[in-house]
């Protein structure tokens, strides 16, 4: 499904998995990043892959994004074992698609490990009296104790829909530059704690 990434110096991929609980917009994110279109109408994610490609400070990157299906199944493991980044998306009228983001980042972590985490509350266009309830002490727990950047967007208008994927290349050129913990064997671990 994702390109490899090549050590071609003319552009490098990002693998992106936009992910999240049925309903909640992650379909429509993408219609409005890649087409600039919003459909009124739920749309059916079926797990498709869009490109778009980016120049960041001289380099060209070519996102590959995955628009991830509902469930947890098997296509989802996939999206999960193969992303270099995840757009964690939830409603920002539904509590339960943020239960399901938060168990999708339990997913993630436990299989992955550290990886880049943005999450992104959509519908951002409605009102705050329509959202659901505690949300704001929600987004400092997240920003707070996991480090995950945060954004309020709408695909309906477009608000934050660009910054959310921009903040996704610098989380994911920042973790690139992080010194990665090396894992030693299980046949030698015993000798480290000598």
């Amino acid at each position: 499904m994702f390109h490899s990434n090549s050590s071609r110096k003319e552009s490098r991929y990002l693998r992106v998995a936009v992910m999240g609980g049925p309903r909640c917009g992650k379909t429509s994110i993408l219609n409005q990043y890649i087409h600039h279109i919003f459909a009124d109408r739920h749309q059916i994610t079926k797990g498709e892959v869009h490109s778009k490609k980016l120049q960041v400070r001289g380099e060209h990157i070519q996102l590959q994004i995955w628009d991830a299906p509902d469930d947890f199944n098997a296509s989802n493991q996939h999206a999960i074992l193969n992303s270099d980044a995840f757009l964690l998306v939830y409603a920002m009228d539904d509590a339960l698609s943020f239960e399901r983001v938060m168990a999708l980042q339990d997913n993630i972590i436990s299989t992955r490990g550290p990886v880049t985490i943005v999450l992104a509350g959509t519908k951002a266009d409605l009102t705050s009296d329509q959202w659901f309830e505690n949300q704001k002490y929600l987004w400092d727990f997240v920003s707070v104790d996991f480090g995950y950047s945060h954004h309020e967007i709408s695909s309906k208008t477009g608000r934050g829909i660009s910054e959310v994927f921009a903040d996704i290349v610098k989380q994911w050129r920042k973790a690139e530059k992080r010194p990665k913990k090396m894992k030693l064997p299980k046949c030698l671990r015993k000798f480290s704690r000598l």
